[in-house]
């Protein structure tokens, strides 16, 4: 970057020279350090990816067991595959689940390979009382693209009234014991798990 400090000194400042400004100036600091005339970006090709979305409830608890179990259990495919999101829980009474992943440099084809067997495991417990809203993948150029179809409603982004909290659950529990986990999720009374 090329700056004019706040004395009137041009310089020129990266990772080597004026290494504390450089790092103040790409965001690690107040924005009152001089102004920036310049600025030289190391760009990449954009990275296609693509999006799994789900969206499933049921008022039968037991189905609903079934379908979050499954879903429990096919994650070690999706991570593997490089897939992360986020899923959103409601247990009884809602029973309801809504997920959306996304990997980068995943096909269509491929998310489908991993995600299919789960959606037809789902399709089959509609006869059990399983209402699914979205079952499907996506393509997209890049994630920008995925990003501002999802994002940019126009609405101001505020956040919401969360109470956070984090536990590292192996990935042996998770091939050896979906049903545990999917239980004790479920169990949550009046809480939602994100």
């Amino acid at each position: 970057m090329k700056v004019v400090t706040s004395s009137g000194d041009f310089l020129t400042v990266n990772s080597y020279k004026h290494s504390d400004l450089f790092w103040a100036l790409r965001g690690g600091g107040g924005g009152t350090y001089g102004v920036v005339v310049s600025v030289t970006y190391r760009t990449y090709p954009s990275t296609a990816v693509t999006a799994i979305y789900i969206e499933a409830n049921s008022t039968n608890t037991q189905t609903f067991t079934k379908f979050f179990t499954e879903f429990i259990r096919i994650h070690t495919n999706l991570s593997d595959l490089g897939f992360g999101g986020y899923l959103s829980i409601a247990p009884s009474p809602s029973n309801r689940m809504d997920a959306f992943y996304i990997a980068p440099n995943v096909t269509q084809e491929q998310a489908n390979k991993t995600i299919d067997p789960f959606f037809a495991f789902a399709q089959n417990l509609t006869s059990e009382g399983l209402n699914i809203t979205a079952a499907f993948t996506v393509p997209y150029p890049s994630w920008y693209a995925w990003y501002k179809l999802l994002y940019s409603t126009g609405q101001p982004q505020v956040g919401f009234i969360s109470e956070m909290a984090s536990r590292l659950i192996s990935r042996d529990t998770f091939e050896n014991n979906p049903q545990g986990i999917a239980e004790a999720v479920l169990a949550l009374d009046g809480a939602g798990w994100t």
